[in-house]
């Protein structure tokens, strides 16, 4: 009723999306084969052990990267991660590969951490303490992708946005 009181030129920018006002659409490489997972795994686990697990338990479970980095190691019980989501409040609850839960229970073996310490802490003085940021795990996980190849791999890809797009 109201659109033919509009100008033309208002109707069409009101149809197009705001990245394509502003001239820019941020483009990202998706990590879509098996092939393309495994190389970002295989540099994660060589050069960040704490990432690569990071990155295993974002793909099983398809958690945001917030709910990732507030895990505890209570919150993972038989291969079962129960948590409240933060954005959303809701209760979730998902399950881990047996690979991954062998690695979570070597991680947590091996840094000795228990009950109500992070798994992704932040100082390795501190264990359990504060988790890492999420500015971190960008950094890390941009890295990676320069490494095998995949220039515009960044957060937007990890665990929960790769797993809403059917990714890996």
């Amino acid at each position: 009723m109201f659109d033919s009181l509009r100008s033309p030129k208002r109707q069409d920018l009101a149809a197009q999306s705001a990245a394509e006002r502003s001239g820019y659409i941020n483009q990202v490489d998706g990590v879509y084969t098996l092939d393309d997972y495994r190389k970002v795994e295989s540099y994660l686990r060589s050069h960040y052990p704490q990432m690569a697990l990071f990155w295993a338990m974002g793909c099983d479970t398809g958690y945001r990267v917030s709910d990732l980095l507030n895990l505890k190691v209570q919150d993972v019980t038989r291969r079962k991660i129960s948590i409240v989501e933060r954005k959303t409040k809701k209760h979730k609850a998902a399950h881990l590969s047996e690979a991954t839960n062998e690695n979570l229970a070597h991680y947590v073996q091996a840094h000795g951490i228990s009950g109500s310490d992070y798994i992704f802490f932040d100082n390795p003085s501190e264990k359990g303490v504060k988790p890492v940021s999420r500015q971190y795990v960008w950094r890390i996980i941009k890295q990676a992708g320069l490494a095998v190849g995949l220039p515009r791999l960044n957060l937007a890809h990890i665990p929960h946005a790769r797993h809403m797009r059917g990714g890996y």
